[in-house]
């Protein structure tokens, strides 16, 4: 199978902090572009708020 290889890279900033994020493949860029996604770090933070505002906790237990 062919490797999709996309010689002329595309850059586009995060919506969020405008971190610059860079697609080496067509497919991911326009996906990426379509659904206006974050950079991963801001994708955790946005995680972490979450946990919060539900009240989950992460600590481990222990049993008995």
């Amino acid at each position: 199978m062919r490797k999709r290889h996309w010689k002329n890279r595309k850059n586009r900033p995060c919506p969020d902090c405008g971190k610059m994020l860079t697609y080496t493949r067509k497919d991911s860029f326009d996906r990426a572009v379509g659904n206006n996604s974050v950079c991963k770090s801001c994708a955790q933070q946005d995680r972490k708020q979450q946990e919060v505002d539900y009240g989950f906790n992460r600590q481990q237990t222990t049993k008995s």
